[in-house]
């Protein structure tokens, strides 16, 4: 989180405020898993593509 710390740095916010917000931010965000990471490793919950592919009774004009 070193992108947080120099942005709150610039803002002027004190030492011991950016390593509590700091700490808090990395609390919450431990377990999180970027979409992009989550769709790598569990395909099943991608979205699926549809498929081109006419189904037989839709061809039958009978």
């Amino acid at each position: 989180m070193e992108w947080l710390k120099k942005l709150l740095k610039s803002k002027g916010v004190a030492d011991e405020v950016i390593q509590t917000v700091v700490a808090a931010a990395e609390e919450k965000f431990k377990n999180f898993i970027p979409k992009h990471r989550f769709s790598i490793f569990n395909p099943a919950s991608s979205p699926k593509k549809r498929s081109s592919v006419v189904p037989r009774f839709l061809l039958s004009h009978t």
